[in-house]
């Protein structure tokens, strides 16, 4: 499976040097803004370039391919599935280092601290990352990479719709004033991450079911 895994970050097509200037610029604008201006930004931005990369692989790399070049490798079918879950699950905690270490510096400097309601900002971003990127790999195992462009934009509405819903659901039940107040409340925060971890776990099991039965 290091070999799937190597090889999906080796196709990605995204340049390396692009990568740096934009976490560079991340990096600038966190450290000379105030932490509570600039944390939902740099949060999402790093947290959304996990499916930019990861699927940049996926449509490079199989829209022609097939999977023809894996399958032909000693590898079971099962691990294909594994290895693109892993890979996409691997950048997003990447990602999710990264913003650490940014918050880290901040603090570390004297510029900022962190509270526990941007701890759950950050946390609903990790959950929309897991449940958008279980969605995109269960439809490009289903459908197929070629109708990457459509998946990409229905799997991103049935992300943002359900999640919007189980917050308005939320503030209706915790009697809050504004919806944003939910990120004060841990345990709703922390339902969700639970739900979207399981979700991104279900997704990989479905896949792994769809690719075996398939013929190629």
């Amino acid at each position: 499976m290091k070999a799937l895994i190597k090889k999906d970050f080796m196709t990605s097509g995204l340049k390396l040097e692009y990568l740096f200037v934009f976490i560079t610029i991340v990096y600038i604008l966190f450290l000379l803004a105030p932490l509570d201006d600039y944390l939902p930004m740099a949060a999402y931005s790093l947290l959304l370039f996990a499916p930019i990369v990861f699927f940049f692989s996926i449509y490079n790399y199989t829209e022609t391919d097939n999977y023809k070049s894996e399958l032909i490798l000693p590898v079971k079918r099962y691990m294909i599935v594994l290895s693109r879950y892993v890979t996409y699950l691997l950048i997003s905690i990447l990602c999710l280092f990264s913003i650490i270490l940014l918050i880290y510096m901040k603090y570390l400097f004297g510029l900022g601290e962190l509270l526990s309601y941007q701890v759950n900002l950050i946390s609903v971003g990790v959950g929309v990352t897991l449940v958008f990127g279980g969605l995109v790999l269960f439809f490009v195992f289903l459908l197929g990479q070629k109708k990457m462009k459509s998946i990409g934009i229905v799997s991103f509405v049935l992300t943002l719709v359900p999640i919007r819903l189980y917050m308005e659901l939320s503030k209706v039940l915790l009697n809050l004033q504004n919806v944003f107040d939910i990120y004060h409340h841990s345990q709703v925060i922390l339902f969700f991450l639970v739900f979207s971890f399981l979700f991104f776990c279900i997704s990989c099991l479905i896949s792994t079911v769809i690719f075996k039965r398939k013929e190629f």
